[in-house]
């Protein structure tokens, strides 16, 4: 079983969201640490960062042959434009987002030779760091504008 470690807080940073273990999306008011469960509380939070696999904005990402644990990384650029996801097969994702439509459109890109383990944004989203786990590869992948 994967054990998912992202958090992301709210742009008020009065809550926050993380995913457990069993493939759940939970979402915590910061002060009183417990767990928000009212939807209409949900409906109305936007969240400075998106580095949970299993989200409302992300949904789009788990393909059909995608099972929990074959995702192991995403993260949102800071302009909330693109959405990268990083995989078991070596493959790094790009997707719009937010990316909540089922089976998004995407552009797949190889360079590492095993499962990917991590991935973010840097130098104001003109490019991406992945990290690779077997390869113990660190790539740098440039954002091109088309």
């Amino acid at each position: 079983m994967k054990l998912f470690y992202f958090i992301d807080w709210s742009v008020d940073s009065e809550y926050l969201m993380s995913n457990s273990g069993d493939y759940e999306l939970l979402t915590w008011h910061a002060h009183s640490c417990k767990q928000v469960t009212q939807v209409q509380q949900l409906r109305e939070l936007i969240f400075q960062t998106n580095t949970c696999c299993l989200s409302l904005n992300t949904l789009g990402i788990w393909n059909g042959s995608y099972d929990g644990t074959d995702i192991n990384a995403c993260t949102c650029s800071v302009t909330k434009k693109l959405c990268c996801c990083v995989d078991d097969l070596g493959k790094v994702n790009l997707f719009s987002y937010p990316c909540n439509t089922p089976k998004a459109e995407k552009r797949v890109y190889n360079g590492h030779s095993s499962h990917v383990k991590n991935v973010v944004f840097i130098n104001n989203d003109t490019r991406i760091i992945t990290i690779g786990g077997n390869d113990m590869a660190i790539l740098q992948w440039a954002i091109i504008n088309e």
